[in-house]
């Protein structure tokens, strides 16, 4: 099988290497309705369920943990990591994932989501945030430069302000309710980056149209 790599002026989807913690080649499944844009990278197990944004320069590897999953009304903007540790997970109904990104979920610029971690529907996450195996559930707003890890769970509806670090449950069990003048701040991004992603698709070359 030729697993070449193809220009790298435009997106690369691709197989995962075959290793020690991963011991079958698996090739991105993903819905035609995605926009995925220049210098994006996607490889492995990574189930996209449209519609999805996908901007410049993002890297979502599925080589050393796997599988992932981008469910639909999700945007990644750019410069953005989506990676996770082998044979660590969360557990989504019956199935077991290394990422998790439930849908309706914005990733702004230069953030990193690392399994084992699932992200709840309608959350926000901001610029240059960090998180690494956590639980983050709906209707949150993490806000730019936060860093969220060891193991916690943050439940619905709450507001980590920016640049705070969240590594014990104590402390995510203690963060407030998203402000009321931040609660519309998601489906704002939600709506504008599913206008970008038909706009990109129709009107321009600058990404690949994909398809099942």
């Amino acid at each position: 099988m030729n697993k070449s790599i193809p220009d790298k002026n435009i997106p690369l989807i691709t197989y995962n290497p075959i290793t020690s913690h991963i011991h079958h080649s698996s090739y991105p499944r993903i819905s035609s309705d995605v926009f995925i844009g220049l210098g994006s990278v996607v490889l492995g197990d990574v189930t996209i369920k449209g519609p999805v944004f996908i901007g410049f320069h993002n890297i979502i590897r599925a080589d050393y943990g796997s599988p992932f999953f981008i469910g639909p009304g999700t945007s990644i903007h750019d410069h953005c990591l989506i990676h996770g540790q082998p044979n660590q997970y969360v557990k989504v109904g019956a199935y077991k994932w290394s990422v998790h990104i439930d849908g309706e979920v914005s990733i702004l610029h230069g953030s990193a989501v690392h399994g084992p971690c699932r992200v709840g529907k309608n959350t926000f996450i901001g610029q240059h945030v960090s998180i690494f195996d956590a639980e983050i559930g709906p209707n949150c707003v993490i806000m730019h430069g936060a860093n969220i890890t060891g193991g916690v769970k943050i439940a619905e509806g709450r507001y980590v302000e920016p640049g705070k670090t969240i590594f014990e449950q104590e402390e995510a069990d203690k963060l407030p309710s998203v402000p009321g003048d931040h609660l519309s701040v998601n489906p704002e991004t939600v709506n504008g980056y599913m206008e970008l992603l038909y706009t990109y698709n129709s009107q321009t070359s600058l990404g690949q149209k994909l398809y099942d």
